[in-house]
């Protein structure tokens, strides 16, 4: 399985965005590809996340503004460039971990992820 860009909102007022392969990963000895950003009201206001995905770049921005951008290495291979493979998207709730921190059991039932819209669309061929 290959990995793909996220963009975690892991703090208040914080965004993060990566992309994974299995050459750049949190675990790899070269390390993640990612961006960190303060973003005000990112826990009390509705925001606009983008995931441009092109032959030669990944491009991941919040409300219109780019935070985050991986282009296609020359020459790559699945190993550094998966993006050329059928793909699913996922909006999920991630809490604690490393990348989160501990968490108290008693706040989980409050945690939620509210999406007002999806909108996906492709270039013409």
């Amino acid at each position: 399985m290959e990995w793909f860009g996220a963009q975690f909102a892991d703090l208040p007022n914080q965004v993060q965005s990566a992309v994974h392969t299995t050459h750049n990963h949190w675990g790899s000895a070269a390390g993640l590809l990612y961006a960190k950003r303060e973003q005000s009201n990112m826990c009390t206001e509705y925001h606009r996340f983008q995931l441009h995905w092109s032959a030669n770049e990944i491009l991941i921005g919040v409300d219109g503004v780019p935070t985050f951008s991986y282009k296609k290495p020359s020459g790559a291979g699945l190993d550094k460039w998966p993006f050329d493979q059928p793909a699913h998207l996922i909006l999920n709730v991630a809490v604690g971990g490393n990348l989160g921190g501990s968490v108290n059991p008693a706040d989980i039932s409050r945690m939620t992820l509210k999406v007002d819209y999806v909108k996906v669309w492709q270039p013409a061929p």
